[in-house]
């Protein structure tokens, strides 16, 4: 298991009379990719905030590698937050500076040499795949490569935590997943945790190994993104609208079956009614696709007098299932 790298215990943060953040308790493991997701106005850019110091929260406790973050301040404040990279929707490049002096900056700001600069740009933009756009300024860029500018930026001061704010929502969708497959490059690259904010939940299934689902200024889901997506919990519901919900029978016994992706998961089941003499009816099949592997989600349907050989064949066999009542 890895190290914890933030652990937060019973967060509060209010402006006004308004509750932004009620009792948030959450740890985050380092080199992990996280999603935060939410409605507007449910506290994950408030949090984002209170974990790079940028806002301080009113009590609980917010510790960054051991750092309880509102113990910090003036120039200890200043060197935590080196720690901690942040990207944005919008990019926040400058126009007036090239590409190389706008990935510059942060480390001209700490006083490094020119000759550490010029290292550390040249290493970035090579990471982030536009090392010809060096002396390029930000109004020659597509959206795209904005965004890869800004994440060398945010590399600029080595990291460990990177902080993305709906960094991927202004790009098309092919853009996109271009620009989380460079965040997943650094992510395995460097080591470096990652936590994104954002409403395109196929960025979240695809990239993130676990999600946190905020809710009035709570967490009110959480867990890997397999089992949140796969039985979506009426948090994860209500931020989505309307879902396909799948018609059950209100006869016999429905189950819902999570199969890795392979040859071998569909024998299993084919071999099922052959074995324990059951017939069953597939309602619904498909593939999904998460952070780091394929499974098949599967709804069958058995007859009462079934279920109980059926699933104790699936617990011999090591699937997942779930019963599900008819909607």
């Amino acid at each position: 298991m890895e190290a914890t790298v933030i652990k937060i215990e019973n967060l509060q943060k209010r402006f006004g009379d308004f509750q932004a953040l009620q009792n948030i308790s959450i740890e985050l493991e380092k080199g992990k990719i996280y999603g935060l997701i939410g409605q507007s106005g449910s506290g994950k850019s408030t949090l984002l905030r209170c974990i790079n110091g940028l806002i301080p929260y009113d009590e609980g406790s917010l510790t960054v590698d051991g750092l309880e973050v509102s113990s910090l301040s003036g120039k200890a404040l200043r060197q935590f937050r080196r720690k901690i990279g942040m990207i944005f929707q919008s990019f926040s490049l400058l126009n007036r500076l090239t590409i190389y002096e706008n990935i510059a900056l942060p480390m001209k700001c700490w006083g490094y040499s020119k000759s550490e600069i010029d290292k550390r740009v040249t290493e970035l933009l090579e990471m982030v795949h536009i090392p010809e756009k060096r002396n390029s300024y930000p109004r020659e860029l597509s959206g795209g490569q904005k965004q890869r500018v800004a994440i060398a930026r945010a590399l600029a001061m080595n990291p460990e935590i990177l902080l993305c704010d709906e960094a991927t929502s202004a790009l098309d969708p092919s853009i996109a997943e271009k620009i989380m497959e460079l965040l997943v490059e650094i992510n395995r690259k460097l080591g470096i945790t990652v936590i994104i904010v954002t409403h395109q939940f196929s960025i979240v299934r695809r990239y993130c190994e676990e999600v946190f689902i905020l809710e009035n200024g709570r967490v009110s889901a959480s867990g890997k993104c397999t089992e949140i997506f796969l039985d979506p919990p009426p948090a994860l519901q209500a931020i989505m609208g309307k879902i396909d919900v799948l018609s059950l029978p209100a006869t016999g016994k429905n189950i819902h079956i999570v199969l890795p992706s392979g040859e071998q998961s569909a024998t299993l089941l084919s071999e099922m009614s052959k074995k324990i003499n059951v017939s069953y009816r597939i309602l619904s099949a498909e593939q999904e696709q998460f952070a780091f592997e394929k499974l098949f989600s599967l709804f069958i349907n058995v007859e009462d007098e079934d279920f109980a050989r059926t699933i104790s064949y699936l617990d011999d066999n090591h699937i997942s299932w779930t019963m599900k009542e008819a909607v």
